[in-house]
């Protein structure tokens, strides 16, 4: 596993930014198409990292909507979800992640975005390999 997550890393990053901003546009158009959102809602999303998906588009959809947004923010080795707000600072991976004392559980988010590295042959995530969102 830890070489495929590595190989797919490594294609990932030779994406270009162009077609990674395309890409961001079209994963925001097929939320709006999909998405059954209601008003209110606590959505989580996630910050790009390693060549990732960048998720400002579905965020300013959401913002701009209503919905409460939130971040993962390593506590420990636990992720929990923090409402964004102004102010970041950088985890021990060096991604930002937003200084709240709104603080949720997975548990309470009515939907969660995941980053992901690829999927298996079973059509499994694969993530980065260290858990947080198993």
């Amino acid at each position: 596993m830890k070489t495929l997550r590595q190989s797919i890393r490594i294609q990932r990053r030779l994406i270009s930014s162009s077609d990674r901003e395309k890409f961001a546009k079209q994963l925001l158009s097929q939320i709006q198409k999909l998405a059954n959102f209601q008003h209110g809602q606590k959505i989580a999303l996630y910050l790009p990292n390693d060549g990732e998906i960048d998720t400002k588009y579905i965020q300013n959809f959401l913002k701009n909507r209503g919905f409460s947004i939130y971040l993962p923010i390593l506590v420990g080795k636990s992720l929990k979800f923090a409402k964004v707000g102004k102010n970041f600072r950088k985890n021990r991976f060096g991604i930002n992640e937003p200084i709240s004392t709104q603080i949720l559980n997975a548990n309470q988010l009515n939907t969660l975005f995941m980053p992901l590295v690829g999927f298996d042959q079973f059509k499994n995530r694969i993530g980065m390999g260290g858990g947080f969102y198993d």
